[in-house]
């Protein structure tokens, strides 16, 4: 008797050998030689990492000039991201600072003489209504990202 994780196992085999059968037999009658061109099954698979590399070397400005041997396809030209340090990135919003409750992501903690209203709330809501109302709906939040993120340019 098979415990759970075998048959588990076993039916993750039989269902990636299954959907294998499916791919080849779609590719044997055509249909995904309609997307993908006339190359082989096993080009596709079976990329050496060299070739890859030779293929996705960008120049100066992010673009990959590079030739497909296939006569359906001509030559290409692909932009990619381009890091340019000290200068923000074409999608980037500049930072301004504002000034007020919550804002920058920083907790808000009601006065002394307003506290007793915050302790209402949270009996009547089950949170602190009058402290989310005296903070911005369109606060900014603080930037989690790496600095490096702020300079990358994107076609």
């Amino acid at each position: 008797m098979l415990n759970r994780y075998q048959r588990g196992v076993i039916r993750r085999v039989i269902i990636a050998a299954v959907l294998l059968i499916l791919l080849k037999t779609l590719y044997h009658f055509g249909y995904i030689r309609a997307l993908i061109g006339n190359r082989k099954l096993d080009d596709i698979f079976h990329i050496k990492d060299s070739d890859l590399q030779a293929r996705l070397r960008p120049n100066i400005d992010g673009e990959i000039d590079h030739s497909v041997d296939d006569e359906t396809h001509s030559n290409q030209t692909i932009k990619l991201a381009v890091f340019k340090e000290g200068v923000l990135g074409n999608y980037e919003v500049p930072y301004v600072p504002r000034i007020g409750n919550g804002e920058d992501g920083e907790a808000y903690h009601l006065p002394p003489d307003l506290r007793q209203k915050g302790e209402e709330s949270k009996l009547k809501y089950g949170f602190n209504m009058f402290a989310s109302e005296q903070i911005s709906l369109d606060r900014q939040l603080k930037d989690m990202r790496t600095p490096e993120c702020k300079y990358w340019h994107y076609p």
